[in-house]
């Protein structure tokens, strides 16, 4: 039995990182390193991340889609090199999902997106994986950016809560779409993931507050919103959540939340083997110490260029050690009135 399945979105990632400036029209820039290609997309990025935090061989499989051409074949090798089970499905009538990234010196990622093969991922493809896999956790990524997948997330999650599963989504902004799709699906899911900008526009509110009140009043037992270097904010029925972030050096900030993600799922996992619990079921402590360990992990991942490269088990113990006695200091939990 898998102990994660992660199915969505596959991305070849085309990373020109610490440049100086974006080009002007008819321009020339050149770059300051070398221009990467890495794995991208969620499902790759959040199953790779989980080997490198520590689960081993046989655990974790990655569910998605890609075309017929030498970035799937990039996906199978680097996948099945971090350790990963692969379960592909390959499309004739696109190639595989690329994203230019340039990431200028000081300021945020700029994606330019070719959606691809991700687009005609298939619901009823993952469904199979699902059973076949049993997995104690199944993380949708990336929804949004899918069209086929999208518009069957509910019955997907639906179908995987009755085969026993914890299901964990975390979308992009929608594609060609709205956010209906996901608010809709949002019943079946257990634990929601996504950034600050993502919530307001989810939730159409002007104030994080609110969104997660909505949130959370949608469906979800744990809703966790990244705000990058300011932190995070958790919620659960009855009490919420904030935390600082921890200092480090951002030298490519593209992966970050996926590997929040990845801690995350890791530390739930573990929760599972160890206490035969719902996974859902977290005392105080236990939640601050396991946000800890996926903000570290997202800390650890900007330091380095691409999604993946810089996450390790040592790098984020080492920033633990550090720093965790300071993020400490910034944590505030409140009880609600659910919880009385």
């Amino acid at each position: 039995m898998k102990r994660v399945t992660c199915a969505g979105i596959l991305v070849a990632d085309l990373i020109a990182a610490d440049l100086p400036r974006v080009s002007p029209p008819g321009g020339i820039t050149f770059t300051r390193r070398a221009i990467e290609a890495h794995l991208g997309g969620h499902a790759a990025n959040v199953s790779a991340d989980l080997m490198r935090l520590g689960m081993k061989p046989g655990e974790v499989s990655c569910v998605g889609g890609v075309g017929n051409d030498p970035f799937a074949d990039f996906f199978e090798k680097a996948l099945a090199g971090e350790g990963v089970e692969l379960n592909l499905q390959r499309t004739n009538r696109a190639r595989t999902s690329v994203d230019l990234i340039l990431v200028v010196t000081g300021e945020d990622r700029r994606y330019h997106v070719g959606v691809g093969a991700s687009y005609y991922f298939s619901p009823d493809f993952v469904v199979r994986a699902v059973r076949q896999d049993r997995p104690a956790v199944f993380y949708a990524g990336g929804v949004g950016l899918m069209e086929k997948f999208d518009h069957g997330l509910a019955d997907v999650l639906r179908e995987v809560k009755r085969l026993g599963c914890l299901t964990f989504v975390d979308p992009v902004m929608p594609y060609n779409k709205t956010w209906h799709f996901l608010r809709k699906a949002l019943r079946w899911t257990d634990i929601f993931h996504c950034n600050d900008v993502e919530a307001l526009s989810l939730t159409r509110k002007t104030d994080l507050t609110s969104a997660v009140e909505l949130l959370l009043d949608s469906g979800p037992e744990l809703v966790l919103v990244s705000r990058g270097s300011k932190g995070l904010t958790a919620a659960t029925p009855g009490r919420r959540l904030s935390m600082g972030g921890f200092r480090v050096r951002t030298l490519d900030p593209t992966g970050a939340g996926d590997a929040f993600c990845a801690g995350f799922i890791r530390r739930t996992v573990l929760k599972l083997k160890s206490r035969r619990a719902s996974g859902l079921d977290w005392t105080d402590d236990e939640l601050a110490d396991a946000l800890l360990d996926a903000e570290a992990s997202g800390a650890a991942c900007v330091t380095g260029i691409g999604t993946t490269s810089a996450v390790s088990r040592g790098k984020v113990d080492r920033l633990l050690a550090a720093q965790k006695a300071d993020v400490m200091k910034t944590v505030r939990i409140e009880s609600t009135a659910e919880a009385s």
